[in-house]
């Protein structure tokens, strides 16, 4: 409070004055913020530097285990320049070739993209023999459960009763895909890990049978956000249909983050980092909302309460200055009401990233935090046409020509 006994002028510099002190003060307390984010990223260089941590469930450390030991059938893709100077750990040990696969009489089979390590336990020989057997369709997907090749709603009818991997924790799938994203042009193969009895199986019917990220398929980023990653199906997609991208999906939930590593762990150009997307750097308390896996929603926390699972917030401008992307040419953004507070500019969330961004998806949360629209849409509309309606999850804004 001040007290003008000196007369206005010097009342007003005296405000003047104390308001710079106090944003002086904000500022340093953001950058103590920083620096304490920074020390706990330095933490984990075998995990690009960054609060990288593993489920302590050793079902998790074994499957990734298993994910690390390709098969040596071909040389490993030379790492890019970012790739060199940050350690990635297990992903860029993997080895990708393009196979001809056995056709189902015998013939010379579809040009196919394919992991050359063992893929979910199955060796190539294997892997060619269940291609063999994929029924005929035309575009879509096949997923192998069981040694039967199953659709996706089948997948989801055998989850909802209790019987996708009945007792097993995790679950792996694989996938084949024709004429689809992620692979619109030609036919893919790809693990997907999912846990039964959980919203995992909803996200696999999203990304590969309603293909809500198909038409990313119009874009060409060279580095792509995946801010709310859950368990990596959307970085797949990102992953497969740009190998020259850098894909960074950030996911705050040590569950799914550990299921977003098993399904990025075959993706070289995936970089798993486990943090909150928040407008400042501080500590968040991770909560589930009654949507389950997909629908945790972070909130700050001084202190980790007792039995709390708690994780370390950074900025999209933090995250894009640390990886030395250059930009983020395409976001996509699902934080369960976040975007309310990450799209208001602020002293220490300058929003600079917008800058190089060309394309925003997003998903909005109001039904959590009322004022998420308002805010995403004033930090957007001056230079991005919104289209609000373009599909049931995510409002597209495109970067208006000039």
């Amino acid at each position: 409070m001040f007290h003008c006994t000196n007369g206005v002028q010097h009342c007003v510099e005296g405000r003047r004055a104390g308001e710079a002190r106090e944003a002086s003060d904000d500022v340093t307390k953001e950058l103590a913020k920083v620096v304490q984010a920074l020390t706990a990223l330095e933490a984990s260089q075998s995990q690009l530097a960054s609060t990288l941590a593993i489920s302590s469930h050793s079902h998790f450390e074994q499957l990734l285990q298993n994910e690390a030991q390709p098969q040596q059938l071909g040389a490993a893709p030379k790492l890019r320049p970012w790739q060199e100077t940050q350690s990635l750990g297990s992903s860029a040990a993997h080895v990708f070739a393009r196979s001809k696969l056995v056709g189902k009489k015998g013939g010379a089979g579809p040009d196919v993209i394919s992991v050359t390590k063992a893929l979910c336990g199955m060796g190539q020989s294997a892997l060619e023999e269940a291609l063999a057997r994929v029924p005929d369709f035309t575009t879509g997907n096949r997923w192998l459960f069981n040694n039967s090749w199953l659709t996706q709603p089948e997948l989801r009818a055998l989850d909802e009763a209790h019987v996708l991997g009945a007792g097993s924790e995790v679950v792996c799938l694989v996938g084949y895909i024709k004429q689809q994203v992620p692979c619109p042009a030609s036919e893919c193969v790809v693990p997907v890990y999912v846990r039964p009895d959980t919203s995992d199986s909803l996200v696999l019917g999203q990304m590969y049978e309603t293909v809500e990220l198909g038409f990313v398929a119009n874009f060409a980023p060279t580095a792509i956000l995946d801010a709310g990653a859950n368990i990596g199906l959307a970085a797949q997609v990102f992953g497969h249909m740009f190998p020259d991208a850098v894909v960074v999906s950030v996911e705050a939930a040590s569950d799914n983050f550990a299921m977003l590593r098993l399904n990025t762990a075959h993706l070289p150009n995936v970089v798993p980092l486990h943090a909150g997307i928040w407008q400042r750097t501080t500590q968040l308390e991770v909560t589930v909302t009654g949507d389950g896996e997909w629908g945790h929603i972070l909130r700050e926390a001084d202190t980790c309460p007792p039995g709390a699972e708690c994780v370390n917030a950074l900025t999209i401008d933090l995250i894009q200055d640390l990886l030395q992307v250059g930009r983020f040419d395409f976001a996509k953004i699902d934080i369960e009401s976040s975007e309310k507070g990450v799209f208001t500019p602020s002293a220490v969330n300058r929003l600079a990233w917008l800058a190089g961004v060309k394309a925003v998806a997003i998903e909005l949360h109001d039904r959590f935090v009322p004022g998420c629209t308002e805010a995403v849409t004033s930090a957007l509309e001056n230079d991005f046409d919104i289209d609000s309606g373009f599909n049931s999850e995510y409002v597209l804004a495109v970067r208006k020509k000039a």
